[in-house]
This record gives structure tokens, sequence and C-alpha cells, in this order.
């Protein structure tokens, strides 16, 4: 029932300006995929320009396309790291879990994040987060 939609960049540095001075890790995802917010590289910014202490991590199923550039946007803004939702390592299972077959998608995200991580001195972190393979 609730509205589904991005936070705008200026309600996002309104949000910002209320916390202050903030050194933990700033999750700048809520309910979705993190990644589809075509402005969180500005966003990632802004933490880094204000909190430049605070890791900034999201976590993403990957499972959207996205292209290189996108990712190296994010690096180059600052994003410390990814956590991986993975549920299935194989097609089937991915699919069987998902609902649909994008298991190629996910394993093509992460060659693409592979090398932005070279160019960018290894960041954003990647981190896959571990799933049971049996459902």
């Amino acid at each position: 029932d609730r509205t589904q939609g991005m936070m705008s960049v200026e309600d996002f540095q309104i949000v910002l300006e209320r916390v202050g001075l903030f050194e933990g890790e700033m999750h700048l995802h809520g309910f979705g995929e993190p990644l589809l917010d075509r402005h969180l590289p500005d966003k990632v910014r802004l933490v880094k320009e204000r909190m430049p202490k605070a890791k900034t991590v999201v976590f993403s199923t990957l499972g959207v396309p996205f292209k290189e550039p996108y990712f190296s946007s994010l690096a180059e803004a600052g994003l410390t790291a990814i956590f991986v939702s993975c549920y299935g390592y194989n097609p089937d299972t991915y699919k069987k879990v998902h609902g649909v077959d994008q298991f190629h998608r996910l394993k093509e995200n992460l060659r693409i994040l592979s090398e932005v991580r070279k160019k960018n001195n290894n960041c954003p972190h990647v981190l896959v987060m571990p799933s049971s393979d049996e459902m």
C-alpha cells in the first residue's frame, strides 16, 4: 500500500543535514532495488562530501540490467560496498526462487563490477551474501 518511488536528491540533502556528522555505515537503500535509483551516484557523492568517514553501502540482487558506466559512476562517487543478495547459484535454482530466468544477468553484472573494481582501486567492495541452494 505504500507509495513507490525514489527519494529526491533535495529530500536526501535535508535528511543528511538533520543527521549531522556521521562516521558509520550509511545504508542507501530501502525497499526494492537501490541501483534503479539513477541519482544514487549523486547521493553517494553527497554523503562522502558531508561525512567523509562514513561508509556507503547498498544491498542489491544485481538482477536488472546495468551498464558499466553506471557502476563506474558509483565507484567514482565513492560507494564503499555492494552486498549482493543472491538466491540461487545456478540457473535452475535462481529461476525457482525469483520466478524469472535472469541468472545470466547476475553473472554479467558481477563481471562488470569486477572490471570496474580493477579500474577504481578495488572499490566498491562486492560481497555475495550466501543463501541456501536448497529451495
